[in-house]
């Protein structure tokens, strides 16, 4: 188990490895043609990858805008079917309700002829 004196040297120690790694790395970039011209690669791979970053995003806004327009033009056709559909079914129960009341008429008419009718006559 580390005491907190420990853990203050460690990160002391820590720091000062850090800082002189950085300083290193910065004199060779700066100051040696090897690391200029890393420093350089490094710098026109950067360009080159921030290009190309912009480019595919444009490309995913571009085609995400597309995919929107495809998913309304989607919802509106389910609606206009789903519309039509309810239409039919309403129809169809119509037609259905409308053949009962026909044939409910047309039993009604001759239970009332044989209701008002003696002998083939009419009563009134």
């Amino acid at each position: 188990m580390m005491n907190n004196s420990e853990h203050k040297g460690s990160s002391f120690s820590s720091l000062v490895f850090g800082m002189i790694i950085g300083a290193g790395l910065v004199w060779f970039f700066t100051k040696t043609k090897e690391g200029k011209e890393t420093a350089e690669r490094i710098k026109k791979k950067g360009e080159g990858a921030i290009e190309n970053l912009s480019t595919l995003i444009e490309d995913i806004e571009k085609k995400g805008l597309e995919f929107k327009k495809k998913v309304e033009d989607v919802k509106e056709e389910i609606k206009e079917k789903f519309e039509e559909g309810k239409k039919g079914e309403v129809d169809d129960v119509a037609k259905g309700k409308l053949s009962k009341i026909e044939d409910l008429q047309q039993r009604g008419r001759t239970a009332a002829k044989k209701f008002f009718t003696k002998n083939g006559k009419a009563l009134s």
